[in-house]
Order: C-alpha cells, then sequence, then structure tokens
C-alpha cells in the first residue's frame, strides 16, 4: 500500500492512508468498517488478499486519472471537500467494472456536487459509508445513493457565501469545456495540466475593497467574504491569472473580446457590470448563471 502511496502522489493525488485503506476493505470486503472487514479478511486466502490488493490498485488508478482527473476535471483531492468521496467513487466504479458509461459518469457528477454540499463523510464517516454502501450493492447506481443525502436539490443559499472546497468541486467540473480566459486561440479548462489549474478572483481585492469604501459594502459580508464569494471566483491558468494580475474586468473582459470564451465562464455578458460600483449586482448575475448551468448540467 505504502508503494500505492507513493505512485498517487506522483499523480497529484496526495491521499491519507486512511482513504486507501478503506477502499481496499471495500473491494474485498465490501464493508467500511474496520472491525467487521477485519473478520471477514481473517478468513481469506493470502491468494485472495493479493488479488483484492491487485483489484484496488487498478480501480484507483482508473478512478484518479480517468474518472476524476479526465471525466470531471478534478485534478486534486484538495477540490474535494472530503477525500473519503473517492472511496465511494471507487467502489462504484469496482461494481462496474471500471468501465463507467456516459451515463454512469452524469449520476456520479451529481451525486459528488449534492454529496459535497451535504458535508458527507465529514461528520459520521463509517456510518455515511455503510449507508452509501448498501444502496450500492443493491442498485449498482451512484444516482440512487443521493436519497441518502439531507438535501437532493441543489440550493441558491449554497451560493451567496465565500467559496470553499465543494464549490471548487462544483466550478471545475462546470468548466471543464470552458477556454482558458485570454484573448485568441485558447485552450479548454479541462486540458490543462494539475499544475497550471488556479483559482482566480474576477475583481480583484483592491476593487472589492474600494467598492465596500465607497458604497458601504454589502449586507452581512465582510469584505473578504465578498472578494472570496463563489460568484468572483473562477478557474483559469497560471499563466494567464498571471498576467491578468490586478487588472480590472473592464480592462481584461474587453482585451478579451470573444464572447464565447467570457460566456463559458459564466460571467455577465453586461459590460455595465464589469465596473466597480455594480459588483453587488455582479455577484448577484453570475450567482444566477451559475446555479442556471448546474442545474442544466445536472438535470
Amino acid at each position: 500500500m505504502a508503494e500505492l502511496y507513493v505512485d498517487l502522489s506522483r499523480r497529484g493525488w496526495d491521499v491519507s492512508e486512511g482513504v486507501i485503506m478503506r477502499t481496499y476493505l471495500a473491494i474485498s470486503t465490501g464493508q467500511p468498517r474496520f472491525r467487521e472487514a477485519k473478520k471477514k479478511l481473517e478468513n481469506e486466502t493470502s491468494g485472495k488478499i493479493m488479488d483484492a490488493l491487485e483489484k484496488m490498485r487498478d480501480t484507483l488508478t482508473y478512478v484518479v486519472e480517468r474518472v476524476l482527473s479526465r471525466e470531471l476535471n478534478i485534478k486534486s483531492p484538495r477540490y474535494l471537500k472530503s477525500e473519503y468521496l473517492i472511496v465511494t467513487t471507487s467502489y462504484y466504479s469496482y461494481l462496474k467494472e471500471n468501465s463507467l458509461s456516459p451515463s454512469d459518469i452524469n449520476s456520479l457528477k451529481k451525486w459528488l456536487v449534492l454529496a459535497s454540499f451535504n458535508g458527507r463523510y465529514t461528520g459520521r464517516l463509517e456510518t455515511d459509508l455503510e449507508e452509501d454502501f448498501e444502496e450500492l450493492d443493491r442498485s449498482r447506481d451512484i444516482g440512487l445513493v443521493i436519497k441518502n443525502l439531507r438535501t437532493t436539490e441543489i440550493q441558491e443559499e449554497w451560493f451567496n457565501k465565500a467559496y470553499d472546497r465543494e464549490h471548487l468541486t462544483t466550478l471545475l467540473i462546470l468548466l471543464k469545456d470552458a477556454y482558458d480566459l485570454k484573448r485568441g486561440p485558447s485552450i479548454k479548462i479541462g486540458e490543462l495540466d494539475r499544475t497550471e489549474v488556479q483559482i482566480h478572483h474576477i475583481f480583484p481585492k483592491t476593487l472589492v475593497k474600494k467598492f465596500y469604501k465607497e458604497t458601504g459594502g454589502i449586507e452581512d459580508l465582510e469584505v473578504e467574504d465578498a472578494y472570496d464569494h463563489v460568484a468572483n471566483i473562477t478557474i483559469i491558468s497560471k499563466n494567464v491569472n498571471k498576467k491578468i494580475s490586478g487588472k480590472w474586468p473592464t480592462t481584461y473582459l474587453r482585451e478579451i473580446g470573444d464572447r464565447e470564451i467570457i460566456q463559458s465562464h459564466m460571467i455577465p455578458l453586461d459590460e455595465e457590470l464589469w465596473k466597480w460600483n455594480n459588483y453587488e449586482n455582479f455577484l448577484e448575475e453570475r450567482r444566477r448563471l451559475l446555479i442556471r448551468r448546474l442545474r442544466d448540467l445536472l438535470e
């Protein structure tokens, strides 16, 4: 397992040994609880134990490279609300013989987004895993695992706050086919290497502070939270982020010139909303666009 841990780390997936161990328990016993899994493993032959280790290696590699990185555009566990989401994703993939169809991927998108906003596996880990494993054993459909969540529909209030990991998961999925935010020939965000992916604030901090100083700001929202508001966040390449630096959106968005590129990031096309004094209206409109695109994608 130590060798697998090193291999995953080289691929950008520096997951904990706990994730690897529980994935092994899932594949070898179908049981996420250590005590119950131990009882089953004590009666297994060394050959079956080694066979399960090999299946775990194949499954985790398939999930992090093909499913999460390539299909969903999530290239690192730091973009996941809980790294234990990898365990259930891996068990689902294993049950599907590591051959997920486009329909499976779409169901996985919805579950991953909703599970992230529900804080799945951030509290009662073993109970949550056991509930979800039982449903997967019954149905082989991760779309049906959604019923185990407290909230099973997209909530607008989720997108009216400073961003967290669940927002990054969602943005990366939404922006997979968006173009890098620059003028001229542009690569898609999903084609960026994991080391090139960066978070970009559409309005720089200087403008948000100016807005707060001149207008009094946004009710119930501190200036730092307003700057880190999920509606002020997008994903672009490291090089483009460096070139934009502290430029105002009225400058760099106009320099891009291509409405399709701007629209692919769900940034409002109304140039009046790019001005510093319209920051609150910009947030509201982009929040609306994000929610609409997400609901279209998932529903």
